[in-house]
């Protein structure tokens, strides 16, 4: 499973907030490929930026995503996140001994 974290401030005055599920693509109508993925989430504006993680053990988790935009301002439902793909494993890889 993924975990999405975040700070929303709207909810409660700015703790730390999250959803716990299973990611999948988000289809594109145009492509054949989905460059965003989502999960069921409810956190609204302000919890852009938190980490998607996986294999979370309550300490050390992957890093594979970040809140990026909801369904709706709204009632939002789900969150989406940018796919990280080898490109981003690249930077990460040039740049985490700078």
């Amino acid at each position: 499973t993924w975990e999405a974290a975040g700070v929303v401030g709207q909810i409660d005055g700015g703790n730390l907030m999250g959803c716990v599920g299973w990611t999948s693509p988000e289809w594109d109508a145009w492509l054949f490929w989905s460059q965003t993925d989502k999960i069921s989430c409810d956190m609204t504006r302000g919890s852009s930026g938190g980490a998607w993680l996986t294999d979370y053990d309550g300490n050390w988790g992957r890093l594979n995503g970040v809140n990026s935009r909801i369904d709706r301002i709204v009632g939002p439902t789900i969150m989406l996140s940018p796919y990280f793909d080898d490109d981003a494993w690249s930077l990460y890889n040039s740049t985490r001994y700078l």
